[in-house]
């Protein structure tokens, strides 16, 4: 087993995230701060702004109008939920994506990892949660520490995909025994070095279980656990996991989701996970 120090270290160098999300998270620390003021420096940065306003226009966010303006994205989605996707869109500058393994591309990951921030939006709303600002980030976060482990361990991370689609088992568990620690714990332990909101953390290191001890996020992880496994099932994407589990029964029973939610939402997942992969991997 690689020490899980060694990994730990070998990830210490992460990219920084991108200077406009820093300042907009500082800025909004500020009680008396405009929206105006968030959109002037949201806009400095071109590429961020267009892949903002391309995403909020998307029927995802529930709006039958045009979204013309970052000051306009604001006013209507609220100043977390326009972080939560500058956050997304920064994320996709800073990660090099330079490693290929013939088991798992980093493109198909994200592909996995963004419809499943798709389906657990959905999901929210369904719901009705009154912090629906988390789910599509939480959702596309899931994943993210296998970023880390095909970035910065391919080989060794390349043997583990192998063990697991040989034996048909979880990757997770192949990572527990090799790494001694699972990418769902390292993506956490990386949110938590970037200051995320807890629930967010939280999130991220119990998808799998589908459950939380605290209470108030208890909907978030089980949207993400539902919406992982609905991804896989549509193949939307690839999470270099073979095998499907069936979901968590109390995070079924915690959503109270009806019997044909997905039946009825399959096209609707399908064409805003088409819609917002193709906006967010535009270069």
């Amino acid at each position: 087993m690689i020490p899980k120090e060694q990994i730990l270290d070998r990830i210490h160098d992460i990219p920084t995230l991108p200077t406009v999300y820093t300042t907009v998270s500082k800025a909004m620390e500020d009680p008396y701060i405009t929206n105006e003021k968030i959109a002037e420096i949201i806009s400095a940065d071109q590429l961020s702004s267009f892949k903002i306003l391309r995403v909020v226009n998307s029927p995802l966010f529930g709006f039958r109008g045009k979204i013309d303006t970052i000051t306009q994205a604001i006013l209507y989605l609220g100043h977390n939920e326009v972080k939560n996707i500058l956050f997304t869109v920064s994320l996709l500058k800073i990660m090099p994506g330079s490693k290929i393994l013939s088991a798992l591309k980093p493109v198909d990951l994200w592909a996995h990892s963004i419809s499943v921030g798709v389906i657990s939006r959905i999901i929210g709303g369904e719901i009705k949660d009154k912090k629906i600002e988390n789910y599509f980030l939480a959702g596309v976060l899931h994943d993210f520490g296998k970023l880390l482990f095909i970035e910065y361990m391919s080989k060794e991370y390349a043997e583990a995909l192998d063990i697991a689609q040989k034996n048909k088992i979880e990757i997770s568990a192949v990572e527990a025994d090799k790494f001694g620690i699972t990418h769902a714990e390292l993506g956490a332990k990386l949110s938590e070095k970037w200051k995320l909101p807890e629930i967010i953390i939280n999130t991220l290191k119990n998808h799998h279980k589908g459950t939380s001890d605290l209470p108030s996020q208890e909907n978030l992880v089980a949207a993400v656990h539902i919406g992982d496994i609905a991804s896989k099932l549509l193949s939307l994407g690839y999470s270099g996991d073979p095998v499907i589990k069936k979901p968590v029964n109390t995070a079924w029973r915690k959503l109270s989701l009806p019997e044909d939610f997905f039946t009825n939402n399959r096209k609707k997942i399908i064409l805003e996970y088409e819609h917002i992969f193709k906006m967010l991997m535009i270069n």
